[in-house]
């Protein structure tokens, strides 16, 4: 993730940091309906906004 935008974001004051998630994994999950729950209490999986996302 060094070479993203959002990379050490938690360190600046510009209030642009959303956090560290993995919005990607969470998008494919939804479009490919797959099974998250091995993985759905990372710290880093927003699985709260696949609940907000509508197929």
């Amino acid at each position: 993730m060094k070479d993203t935008s959002g990379y050490n974001q938690h360190a600046k004051s510009n209030g642009n940091y959303v956090g560290y998630w993995c919005f990607v994994v969470a998008a494919i999950v939804k479009i490919k309906d797959l099974d998250d729950s091995s993985f759905k209490n990372s710290k880093y999986y927003p699985k709260d906004m696949l609940s907000i996302i509508s197929s």
